[in-house]
Parts: C-alpha cells; structure tokens; sequence
C-alpha cells in the first residue's frame, strides 16, 4: 500500500481529533479566564491522557494529533495557572493524570509546573497529590524531573512527610542534568527549613556537589548544607574550612567558600574561623576560587566588624584582577561596604573609577553598576565623582565613554540628580569652552543619548543644539566638524524623546550632517550616525527618505563590523517604511549576505523578506536569496529566512509553493524556532487552495521525519499530512 492510499484510509479517523485541536485553539485566541473555559479543556484533553495507542494509529498521524491536543490545552492551562492559580486547584487530580502522559515530555513539565505554581500560593491544595510528584522525581525526561523537584519545593511542609524523601532526592543530586542537580539542592534547603533530619542523609551527596561543574549546582548545595546545619553548626563549619583550602579540584574549594558565605550568615558566631581562609582565597591560582572569594568577603564584612579593615585592603587589590568575575565582585563589594561605612567611601572613589578603562567589557558594566550603587549610597562623595565621570565622559574612548554614560544611566534614575548635573558640566564646556573642550563635550552628550535618551531630559536644548544652528562654515576644522556631527548624532537619539521638538530646523540638520559623513571620520562617528539615522523614529519623521539609504548603502562596505551591522539594520528598519527606495538597492543586500558578521547577515536576510513581502515582482529572487541563506551554518541566520518564507507565503501563497522540500528540510531543525516556522509555513500551503506536487523521493524523508527526535508535534502533524496526498498529487 502506498503512501497516498494510507493517507486516504485514516482521513476520516482524523477529523475528530482535528475539530478538537479547532475547539482549543479558538480557546486559545480568546481566552476569558472562566471556569467554563476550564473545563472544556479538561474535557477535551483528558481521554487523550487515557487513550491506547496502537501501531495504526502512530502510522495515521492520531498519536501526533492527540499528543498536540494535550500539548495545547495544557500550554492553555498553565497561563490560566499562572494568572488565575486557585481557580485551577481544584483540578490537581487532572494535572497529576497529566503528570504520568508518557507521549509528551513537554505536557508532562507544564502538569508539573502547574502544579508549583499553586503549590506556591497555598502549598495545601497539592497534599493529596504529592505522591504523584513525587514518583515525577525519578521521570526519564530529565525536564519532568527538575520541575517535579521545583514543585516539592513549594510544598516543603508537606513533603517532609513523604516516605523516604531524603532517600529519593540523594539519587537526583547526582542526575546526569545540572539544571535536575541545582533543582535537588533547592528542595533539599526547602525541607531542611521545616526538618534538617528529613534531609539528614544528603549531606554527603551535598559535600560532592560542592565540586560540580555548574556553578548553580555549587552554590544551592553550599545553601543547603547550611540549613541543615542546624543541629551542628559547628562541625559543619570545620569541615567547609577544610574543604576551602584543601578541596579538588578548584571548583570544589570555590564552593565550599560560597557555603562559608551561607554559614556566616546563618551563624556569625562560629564563623570568624573562616575569614583567614575566604581572605586567602583571593589570591588562589584558580579565577573560580578568588571570584568565590571576593564575593564571599562582603558578608565578613559585615557580619564580622573585627575582620573590616583587612578585607577592605584586599578588595581594593582584587580590582585589579584580570578576570572580571573578581574585579566585578570586588566593586561590587566596596560599594556595599560603603553603604554601611561612608565614612571609608571617599578612599574606594579613585580606585572605583579606574575599572571603567578596562579592556573587559563585562569588567566596566558590573563595576559600572557598583559605582552607581556607591554614589546613590553614600551621597558625600557624589561632588568628586561627578568631576571624574565628566572628566572621562569628554576625553575617554569610545568604549570608556559608553561605559560612564551607563553609570550615569544608573545613578538616581527616578530623579536624575547626578546625571543631569553632570550634563549641565558638559553643556557649559559644549557651550564656552575651547575647541578641545566643546569637541569632547560633545562626544560625552552623544554618549549619554546613545546609551539612554532620557538622560537628556531637563537639559537646555537649545545650548546642546547651538553649534547645529550656527551657520556652516568651509574652513571648519576637523573638531569642529566633529561638535557638529556628535551634536547631530545626540539630537537625533533623543529624538523619540521630542528632547529637541522646541528648536525648529534642528533634527532636520541632524539629519543633513550625518548622511554627509563620510567613510573618512572617526569610527566613533561613523558608528554614532549609522546607529542614529538606522532608527525607526528618524525614518517616520523624514522628509527626504533617499539621502537617509543612500547614506547607509555606503555603509555597508565601512570595515568597522558595528558600522556595517548599524547600516544594514537600519535598511531592515527603512523597508517598513520605504520599501520601494530600498528594493531598488536589493543587489547591495543580497551581497550583505555573505557579510563576515553573523548579525550582519541575520539583519541582509531580515531586510530582503521585507523586501520580499511588499514586492511582487521581487518576490521570487527574494526567495531564491531566502533558500541560499537557509544553508548558513548559524541558527539566527536560518530563523530570518524562514520567516522571510513564512511572511511571504501571506501575502502569496504560490510562490513559496517550490519550496516545499526546501522548507520539509527545516521541520527537524535543532533549534525549535525554525522547525515551528517551517511547519506553520507548510500548513498554510496545505491549507490554500494551491495545487501541491509533492516528489516521491520525499516520502522516505517524511516517513522518517515521525520518529524523528528533534521534530515538534506540530512538525510531525505537517509530515502525516503531507503523506496523506492521493497518490496524483506526488511526482514521479
């Protein structure tokens, strides 16, 4: 029997199940929260949880049907729980049946989560059906597992009384899965709250934990050796001291010192034995352990007032760390020091600042972030600071002067107190200062908006604007060309916040100055115009679209790798606006598709299925782009094609037709992104009225594709469909 004829013999089986998953996707598309609701889905779902599958029905597609309807009507059911939790309550006994569908993994983690989250608002509604849970623990889908254990963990009173719970949670801290091991030693804390001996007998398998190669896994189990501590806090002490100067590998060390961070929270006055070794372990061979450390020496700090001023020097020296983990740490440990000594702060300012200028971009972000933390802390030193920050915010890099711009982006953002203070410094250099001095100004108001438009609110934008308005000259200097085009790049960032809508003419200078810039500026100029002339803001406010593409045109041949992402980003942007401008250039994105930048050429193949999408006569080389770009290696690639073909296939069907095996190629794809746009792709064409052939030589592949590991049901669903053609819809 062939392929068409097998298909025509189940037809009519699925219809019923076809009506059914009809019924929940309209549920779906307009959900009301009722109780009415609730129960159709239970009634649709639940003799799928039940039903016998049988060899004929994984041939004829009912398995993949009935395994969707469960799928969805939980999905449906877990944003009911999320929203409405004591409403689905009452139908624990339906979400633990759900709990035991061995087709469907992912319908069995939304019966688990469901089941936390009313656990989590009242831990008695789940009682009489912990034991189903509790059997979860040990489900093959390492998934079921990790929010089984999730749930248990919401109901700690009442899973302590389980049989054995202690027993059954030691196996699971030595899963195979790290996310399963982390989950264990959370519930493992959980329990031990109401009853350490419930636990008593995961201690060991705690201690190994404490070496895993997750840093989540390490740092739960050094919580939950502190919690069931309790009866012996002492001994357990002792042991982590050991452990964090003897432990191997590394890792292991690492955790028994973020456990000396619990324990010394917990019980300060048996802890002061630890402070030499967490002192010690700044200065470790491993990053692992000397991060571990900085991290640690905070909670010294403040539990332990005899320790203070020998772990204040050694943060001050672990900022220096070539490894941002501890720098960061470090940072972040002087700001809270600060919060609770001002009187130490103004010695922390110099040191603090210096991280800014780092190579590591991580490194400046999180110390950014403590120094804001500092300022916002200790109020005294915010006049030094500001001097500093205004300092490098006009004469840093590019790269320091964004990280400064994100420290005042983070300092008082209710008020904007000191950012808006350091603007006004600017403006007044911007506004009376020497050349030197105006060009640095305004390289730091173009790094302020760049980082945040808001924190150009409050200022007086007529004196930011001044040098846009004063008449051009042709002997400009090379800084003053530069005031002008960072000015211009500043106004146009701001310019969803209508920052500058009182100064007539000003954005529509902007706009001239930078689409006149060149490939010869600096790069810091050149990133700034792409980035502020690509924004969707400036496309709807422009009245000579042309100027705006052509300037990102030439962009995109700009060997600066952000020029050209800022370029053909903006290109993508212009397309939904105007779209007949940049069709007319499609060569120039077809050519960005080979752009050494993976996020170049996410945004050439976003651009070319917009392009696509509103362009008939283009419609087909689009896609002939759109297939190429399907064989890039990187994922996100891959994902803007198949939307391109998805965004098509809406407004022409018959076009994308062709590409049937093209996009049959895409339902196993690894990431479910693509496999999910593929498969809604296909059924639009099944569902249109074009004529399909589809060749024989796919049918192996479609038959393959059911049992495929990686394909979604709703994937499989299109593979049964596509064998259920008569045989005079296939090619020979």
């Amino acid at each position: 029997m062939g392929p068409g004829d097998k298909g025509s013999e189940v037809a009519s089986d699925l219809q019923a199940l076809r009506e059914k998953r009809r019924e929940l996707e309209a549920i779906e598309g307009d959900f009301r929260y009722s109780q009415e609701s609730l129960a159709t889905i239970c009634d649709l779902v639940a003799p799928e949880l039940t039903r016998n599958f049988a060899e004929v029905e994984n041939v004829s597609g009912k398995t993949a049907l009935s395994v969707e309807i469960c799928e969805l009507g939980l999905s449906i059911l877990a944003s009911f729980t999320v929203d409405c939790p004591k409403k689905v309550a009452p139908r624990t006994d339906f979400l633990a049946q759900a709990l035991s569908f061995e087709p469907s993994e992912d319908a069995r983690v939304l019966a688990a989560d469901c089941l936390r989250i009313i656990a989590e608002e009242d831990a008695s509604e789940v009682t009489e059906v912990l034991v189903h849970l509790f059997d979860a623990v040990n489900d093959s889908s390492w998934k079921v597992r990790q929010h089984s254990l999730s749930a248990l963990a919401e109901a700690p009173e009442q899973a302590v009384d389980l049989p054995e719970v202690g027993t059954a949670i030691e196996a699971r801290l030595e899963d195979d899965m790290w996310l399963v091991r982390a989950a264990a030693a959370k519930t493992v804390s959980a329990l031990g709250v109401i009853s350490p001996e419930s636990v008593e007998t995961t201690r060991e398998q705690l201690i190994a934990a404490l070496g895993d190669e997750e840093p989540d896994v390490r740092r739960e189990a050094g919580v939950a050796l502190a919690r069931i501590a309790a009866g012996d806090p002492l001994s357990t002490v002792k042991r982590i001291d050991r452990l964090a100067i003897e432990g191997s590998p590394p890792r292991k060390r690492a955790g028994a010192l973020r456990c000396a961070d619990e324990l010394c929270s917990r019980y300060p006055e048996h802890s002061t034995q630890l402070t030499s070794t967490v002192v010690t372990g700044l200065f470790a061979e491993s990053e692992k352990v000397r991060s571990a450390a900085a991290d640690v020496l905070e909670t010294f700090a403040w539990l332990l007032p005899d320790t203070r001023d020998r772990i204040v020097d050694e943060l001050i020296e672990a900022l220096d760390d070539d490894d941002w983990t501890v720098s960061s740490a470090a940072a972040r440990g002087l700001a809270i020091i600060a919060e609770g000594f001002p009187e130490r702060a103004e010695a922390f300012v110099d040191p603090l600042l210096s991280t800014l200028s780092r190579d590591s971009v991580l490194t400046r972000y999180y110390c950014g972030r403590s120094i804001a933390r500092f300022v916002d802390a200790v109020p005294e030193v915010s006049e030094k600071v500001e001097a500093e920050l205004t300092n490098r915010l006009m004469n840093g890099s590019l790269e320091l002067r964004k990280s400064v711009a994100s420290v005042c982006h983070e300092m008082d953002s209710g008020e904007r107190r000191y950012s808006t203070s350091i603007l006004s410094n600017l403006t007044r250099e911007l506004t009376t200062g020497s050349p030197d001095g105006r060009a640095g100004a305004a390289g730091g108001i173009a790094a302020m908006a760049y980082v945040g438009p808001e924190l150009l609110e409050g200022c007086d934008p007529k004196k930011i604007a001044q040098p846009l308005l004063a008449e051009r000259s042709r002997n400009s200097t090379a800084k003053e060309q530069y005031t002008r085009q960072m000015i211009a790049a500043a106004v146009l960032f701001a310019i969803e916040g209508d920052v500058f809508n009182t100064v007539p003419g000003v954005v529509r200078e902007a706009r001239a100055i930078l689409t006149e810039t060149g490939t010869n500026a600096s790069p810091e100029v050149r990133i700034f115009a792409t980035r502020a002339i690509g924004q969707d803001a400036v496309f709807t406010q422009c009245e000579s679209p042309e100027s705006v593409v052509e300037y990102l045109l030439e962009m995109l041949s700009d060997p600066e790798d952000e020029v050209r992402l800022r370029a053909v980003s903006g290109l993508a942007t212009a397309t939904e606006h105007y779209n007949s401008i940049v069709a007319q250039h499609l060569g120039a994105l077809e050519n960005a598709v080979f752009d050494p930048v993976t996020d170049c050429r996410s945004a050439a193949v976003d651009a070319i299925g917009n392009i696509g999408t509103q362009t008939p006569r283009l419609r087909r080389r689009c896609l002939r782009s759109l297939a190429y770009a399907l064989q890039d290696e990187p994922w996100q690639v891959q994902s803007e094609a198949i939307a391109g073909f998805h965004e098509i296939a809406t407004v022409e069907i018959g076009v994308v037709v062709p590409y049937l095996s093209v996009l049959v190629n895409c339902l196993h794809h690894q990431h479910d992104l693509v496999g999910e746009r593929s498969a809604d792709t296909i059924s639009r064409i099944i569902r249109s009225r074009q004529s399909i052939q589809i060749n024989r030589a796919l049918v192996p592949d479609l038959e393959r594709l059911l049992s495929h590991p990686q394909i979604t049901p709703g994937g499989r669903t299109i593979a049964v469909e596509l064998l259920s053609l008569t045989p005079s819809q296939m090619e020979g």
